[in-house]
């Protein structure tokens, strides 16, 4: 079998408070790419911002989306709350969005993601979030 599902996932922490240190988000950029290569996903790029992150990554022909990010916000957060890295009962907002991105497109992207600290000096995350949402004829609803 053959599959090539590329997705941009984002998602951010509960109430897209900005409480990632510049330290942790390095170590949780590098954790995210552990888990990924741990449970044999291909992930191109990520980038952690102080609230919210940004992923893109090949999602294996046996898992959903709603898996891949279960799996990544959940074993972040055990990480960061096991370790105190951020402040007690570390935890990520439930909502995430998870969007297509075609092969001509996937440079593009990663160098979008990449440049996250620039793009947001002007826009914040919950804009940027919306955006997308919009670009891709979705209806927002807040999560409940």
């Amino acid at each position: 079998m053959y599959s090539r599902c590329w997705l941009h996932l984002m998602w951010g922490t509960d109430g897209m408070e900005k409480i990632i240190p510049k330290d942790v988000r390095i170590a949780l950029s590098e954790y995210l790419y552990q888990i990924a290569e741990y449970k044999n996903m291909d992930m191109k790029a990520n980038y952690v911002s102080a609230d919210h992150v940004h992923c893109l990554l090949d999602l294996p022909a046996n898992r959903t989306a709603q898996d891949a990010v279960a799996l990544f916000k959940q074993g972040t957060a055990i990480w960061v709350n096991k370790h105190g890295l951020v402040r007690p009962n570390f935890r990520w907002e439930d909502e995430y969005g998870a969007f297509s991105v075609s092969q001509s497109r996937l440079e593009e992207t990663i160098q979008y993601i990449l440049a996250q600290k620039e793009f947001h000096r002007n826009r914040s995350f919950e804009t940027e979030y919306r955006e997308f949402i919009r670009a891709y004829k979705l209806k927002y609803q807040k999560a409940s």
